[in-house]
């Protein structure tokens, strides 16, 4: 699993990075709040009205970080995600491009291609633990068995 991932370490890292960030921004927006709500409002007028502006440029720094943030983790992650499932389709059909023809004989063409399929939905990068979890456990896989 880890090889189908060397070749976008770099895209990974910064995919994971930029999440990290998302996270901190949206972690960090309620405090701000909070500090407004429980101590700016019993400031004088004056004060309150020079650190409004300060807060309110800083909440749209962290809003435009956590845009750019989520953009780059909705385009480029998963164009990630889905090269490293194409590497995998193109090893597997390289794989069955190998095996003889007395395999197929034996072998159920639907069973075949659904082992394909589901083989590749275990190890796509999801970011739902339950759903890995389920499908690494194989819960809710077809009954086919092929043996290579």
């Amino acid at each position: 699993m880890i090889s189908y991932y060397k070749p976008y370490l770099g895209v990974f890292w910064a995919d994971m990075f930029f999440a990290t960030v998302s996270a901190a921004v949206a972690l960090v927006i309620p405090l701000v709040i909070r500090y407004v709500t429980s101590t700016l409002i019993y400031m004088e007028p004056q004060a309150i009205l020079g650190q409004i502006r300060w807060i309110a440029l800083m909440l749209f720094a962290l809003v435009a970080v956590d845009c750019y943030s989520r953009f780059f983790i909705a385009n480029q992650g998963h164009v990630m995600g889905a090269k490293i499932e194409y590497d995998m389709r193109a090893e597997i059909f390289a794989h069955f491009q190998k095996l003889s023809f007395s395999f197929y004989d034996d072998q159920v063409f639907s069973c075949i291609h659904s082992c394909l399929l589901k083989s590749c939905q275990v190890c796509q990068p999801t970011t739902n633990l339950f759903v890995f979890f389920k499908n690494f456990a194989g819960i809710g896989r077809s009954s086919c068995q092929v043996i290579f």
